[in-house]
C-alpha cells in the first residue's frame, strides 16, 4: 500500500515538473507574473458572494467607474485577457475607477483562484462567486449568456454602461473606461 501511495506522489510530482517546465516560456501572461509585486495566496481574499450582495456592492461603490469582471481559472480566455485587463485598472485607478474581480471557480478550486490572484499580483479584495448560476447572470445583465471571461463597465451611480462577453484586449478596455469616465 505505502509503496502504490510513494509511486502515485513521485507521478504526480513529475507530472507537476514537466507540466511548470512546459509552461516557463515568455509568453505574455508569464511575463506579467514575474514582474508584478509578492503576493502569496494566503494574502488573497476571496469573499463570497451572491447577485444580491454583488449588486450592493456596486451600487455603493464611490467610484467613477466600476469594471466588474467574472473570471474562472480554467477560462484560458479569462487567463490571457487578464494581464491586459490588469494594465489598464493600474493605469487608470487614480482617475477613480475600480476593478472588481468576481470568480466564477467551482469551490473545490479556491486555492488555484488565490493562486491566480497572487501571480498576478492582485492584493486587493476580490470575490468568489456563489448561489445559482442563473440568478447571479440575470442580476448582472439579462444579455449575458453565462460565458466567460465577462465584463460589466459600470458609472458613478452604478448603472451598467457597457457589457461584453469574451477576451477584450488592453485597448478595448482603456477604450470602454475612458468612455465611461
Amino acid at each position: 500500500m505505502t509503496k502504490s501511495l510513494s509511486i502515485i506522489t513521485i507521478s504526480c510530482l513529475l507530472i507537476t515538473g514537466i507540466y511548470s517546465c512546459a509552461d516557463s516560456g515568455g509568453t505574455q501572461e508569464n511575463q506579467t507574473k514575474q514582474t508584478v509585486g509578492t503576493v502569496q495566496p494566503e494574502d488573497v481574499s476571496l469573499v463570497p458572494v451572491n447577485a444580491d450582495s454583488l449588486m450592493q456592492i456596486i451600487q455603493s461603490s464611490p467610484a467613477k467607474v466600476t469594471v466588474l469582471n467574472v473570471w474562472a481559472t480554467w477560462c484560458q480566455p479569462c487567463r490571457e485577457e487578464f494581464p491586459d485587463m490588469l494594465k489598464a485598472y493600474r493605469e487608470t485607478k487614480d482617475k477613480g475607477v475600480s476593478l472588481m474581480l468576481v470568480s466564477g471557480d467551482f469551490p473545490d478550486q479556491k486555492l488555484q483562484a488565490k493562486q491566480f490572484l497572487a501571480e498576478h499580483g492582485v492584493g486587493f479584495t476580490t470575490y468568489f462567486k456563489t448561489g445559482k448560476d442563473m440568478p447571479f447572470i440575470n442580476a448582472l445583465s439579462s444579455e449575458w449568456t453565462g460565458a466567460l471571461p465577462a465584463t460589466f463597465i459600470y458609472d458613478e451611480n452604478g448603472n451598467l454602461q457597457q457589457f461584453w462577453q469574451g477576451k477584450a484586449s488592453y485597448d478595448e478596455f482603456v477604450n470602454a473606461i475612458n468612455e465611461a469616465l
